[in-house]
């Protein structure tokens, strides 16, 4: 939420990285169900939560440069 929050603060100069933070937010939010009903397959949206998290900081730096 810390991150989400900064992001929505500096957005102006981070829209897509403030976007994928809130999008972030909320795959975080259904893989933390999926994984409570389902705790030893949890399925794709392990990979695809982490694939989020590599395109935030993705375009963070290369906004940064």
């Amino acid at each position: 939420l810390l991150l989400v929050a900064t992001l929505g603060y500096m957005m102006p100069a981070y829209p897509i990285a403030f976007y994928l933070a809130v999008g972030q937010f909320a795959v975080g939010f259904l893989l933390f169900h999926a994984v409570s009903l389902k705790p030893k397959d949890p399925g794709i949206m392990v990979a695809f939560h982490q694939s989020m998290v590599l395109l935030m900081a993705l375009a963070i730096v290369l906004v940064w440069r």
